[in-house]
């Protein structure tokens, strides 16, 4: 089963999240940060009201254009944020808050 992925452009954080046919859930962001000028990728952990838990990976919106020298940075940043995620992901289940 595939991860279920969605677009950046909502405020991060714990609350309720509703539009675009997406269910109401509460969601509590596991790691986000800009990977190029303008470019925010995020992760949460996310619990509809009808369905089990999920992580959601939040990408930008539009195509992120980089130069070849730079590239190399900016799928270091992506990697950054999904291991934040997955190792804050991993302190919650130890502490048993999912």
């Amino acid at each position: 089963m595939l991860p279920l992925v969605a677009r950046c452009g909502t405020p991060t954080g714990k609350e309720s999240l509703k539009s675009e046919g997406i269910p109401r859930m509460d969601r509590t962001e596991l790691a986000a940060a800009e990977i190029v000028s303008g470019a925010v990728l995020a992760a949460w952990l996310v619990k509809p009201d009808n369905g089990p838990e999920r992580v959601m990976i939040m990408w930008p919106d539009k195509p992120t254009a980089v130069s070849p020298r730079k590239y190399s940075e900016v799928i270091a940043h992506i990697t950054r944020v999904l291991a934040n995620s997955s190792i804050e992901l991993a302190a919650m289940r130890a502490k048993g808050a999912t």
